[in-house]
C-alpha cells in the first residue's frame, strides 16, 4: 500500500515532550485518516544527550508506523529535516517540532490544503504564546521576508508545514535555511498557501532558539534571494554593482582632475579619498567573495552530507 502521509519530527532534548506529542498525532490519524491510508511517523534525534533516544526505541517497539533517526551529533534542525525529507515516503509530507507548541489536531488543515491544490501550506501561529520581544522581532522578519520574497504568509519560522513531495525533491537544502523553502517553493512555480493554527505555551523543557536567530534569518533571506534571483546570471548582479562604482568613480576622479588643473597639486588636500576608495574596494570584495562563497557552496552541496545518521530504526 502507498504511503499517504509522512509526519517528520525533528528535536532535540525533548525527552519529556515525546510520549505525548505521539499520542496526539496517533490520535490525530486515527481520527481524520481512513482505514486505506497509509501513514509513518518519522522521529530524528539530533544528538540529543537526555533519553530522548531511549524513549523513541520504546515508541518504534510499540508502532509499526514509527521510524527513528538517531544523528551522531548535533547538526541543527535543517540538517534532520533534510534527513527526515530522504527517509519520507509519502505523498504528502508534513513537519512539526517535538515541543508541543504545535497542536498536531491541526494536521488535517493543512493536508486538506494541500489536497485543495496547493503544493506547500505552512502553518500560521496567529495567536503566538511567546514573549513580547520575540514576537515583535518575528513579525518584523515576517514582514521583510514577505517583501522581498513575494509571497503573502505571515509566519515563516512555523514549524508545522505540509508538502507534496514533489515539491522536496526539487529543493536541497543546508545551514539553516529550512524556513525558506516556502520562499524556494515560490520562486520554483510551486503553489504556496497557508492556514491558521494554534500555538501553545511550552510546559516542558526549553526553547533551542534565542532571539539571535531572528537575525540569522535576515542573512539567510540575502543568500536566498542572490541565488534564486542571480544563481544563473550573476553578471547581472555583478556588472550592475560595477557600473555604479565605476559611474562613481569617473565623478570623483573628474572632480579631483577639475583640482589639479586649477591648483596643479591635490597632494595632502584629500587624505579622506584615498580612505575612502581603500573601503569601497574592500567592501566590493568581500561582500563579492562572500556571495562567490555560498553561490560554490549552494551548487556543491548534498543534503546528504549535512549530517549522519549513527542509527536506523524502522519496520519492514
Amino acid at each position: 500500500m502507498k504511503t499517504y502521509i509522512s509526519i517528520i519530527v525533528p528535536l532535540f532534548n525533548e525527552a519529556p515532550n515525546l510520549a505525548e506529542l505521539h499520542n496526539r498525532i496517533q490520535n490525530m490519524l486515527s481520527d481524520f485518516l481512513p482505514q486505506d491510508k497509509k501513514y509513518e511517523v518519522i522521529f530524528i534525534d539530533d544528538g540529543s544527550n537526555d533519553n530522548s533516544f531511549e524513549i523513541l526505541k520504546s515508541l518504534h517497539g510499540k508502532s509499526q508506523c514509527v521510524k527513528v533517526l538517531k544523528l551522531r551529533k548535533r547538526f541543527g534542525k535543517t540538517a534532520a529535516l533534510a534527513g527526515g525529507f530522504l527517509e519520507a515516503k509519502g505523498d504528502i509530507i508534513v513537519t512539526i517540532d517535538a515541543d508541543l507548541q504545535n497542536d498536531p489536531a491541526d494536521i488535517p488543515k493543512l493536508v486538506e490544503k494541500i489536497d485543495q491544490g496547493y503544493d506547500v501550506v505552512s502553518g500560521w501561529r496567529k495567536e503566538r504564546k511567546d514573549g513580547f520581544i520575540k514576537v515583535f522581532l518575528s513579525r518584523i522578519y515576517n514582514a521583510v521576508t514577505s517583501l522581498f520574497s513575494g509571497i503573502q504568509i505571515h509566519d515563516f519560522n512555523c514549524g508545522l508545514k505540509a508538502y507534496k513531495k514533489q515539491v522536496l525533491e526539487e529543493i536541497e537544502i543546508y545551514g539553516t535555511l529550512h524556513r525558506y523553502i516556502p520562499v524556494i517553493a515560490h520562486w520554483k512555480g510551486f503553489c504556496i498557501g497557508e492556514v491558521e493554527v494554534k500555538h501553545n505555551r511550552r510546559l516542558y523543557g526549553k526553547s533551542k532558539y534565542g532571539i539571535t536567530r531572528i537575525f540569522e534569518g535576515f542573512w539567510d533571506l540575502a543568500t536566498v534571494t542572490f541565488f534564486l534571483r542571480f544563481n544563473q546570471k550573476p553578471l547581472h548582479l555583478f556588472g550592475n554593482i560595477g557600473v555604479s562604482f565605476l559611474f562613481f568613480g569617473l565623478v570623483i576622479n573628474f572632480y579631483i582632475l577639475s583640482i589639479w588643473l586649477r591648483f596643479h597639486s591635490i597632494m595632502g588636500r584629500h587624505p579622506l579619498l584615498i580612505l575612502g576608495v581603500m573601503l569601497m574596494i574592500l567592501s566590493v570584495q568581500l561582500i563579492s567573495l562572500g556571495l562567490l562563497a555560498e553561490m560554490i557552496v549552494n551548487t556543491s552541496q548534498n543534503s546528504r552530507d549535512t549530517f549522519s545518521i549513527k542509527e536506523k530504526l524502522e519496520h519492514n
